[in-house]
C-alpha cells in the first residue's frame, strides 16, 4: 500500500514539475533476506544519498591514508552514524 502512494505522488510531481525522481523501492516483497531488503530494494534515494555523500569520500579521503579495508571500516561507520543521526 505504502509503495502504490508513493508511486502515484511521484507521478503526480512528475507531472506537475516536469522531471524524473529516482525510485524510492525496488519491489521490497521480492526481498530474499533481509540484506537484500535494506541493501538493494528498501529507501533507495537514501541509500544513494548516503553512499554518494558520506561513504566515498571518506572511504576515498581515509584511502589516501590507511589500507583499503579500514578506509572501507571508517566509510561504513561514518555512513553508519549519520544515517543514526538522521533516523534520530
Amino acid at each position: 500500500e505504502l509503495e502504490i502512494i508513493l508511486a502515484l505522488l511521484k507521478y503526480l510531481a512528475m507531472i506537475t514539475l516536469g522531471c524524473e525522481l529516482e525510485p524510492m523501492f525496488d519491489e521490497p516483497y521480492l526481498a530474499t533476506s533481509l540484506q537484500d531488503f535494506w541493501g538493494r530494494r528498501w529507501n533507495l534515494m537514501v541509500s544513494s544519498i548516503l553512499r554518494s555523500g558520506i561513504y566515498a569520500p571518506v572511504r576515498r579521503v581515509c584511502g589516501r591514508l590507511m589500507s583499503s579495508d579500514r578506509a572501507r571500516l571508517i566509510g561504513f561507520l561514518a555512513t553508519f552514524i549519520v544515517s543514526g543521526a538522521f533516523h534520530e
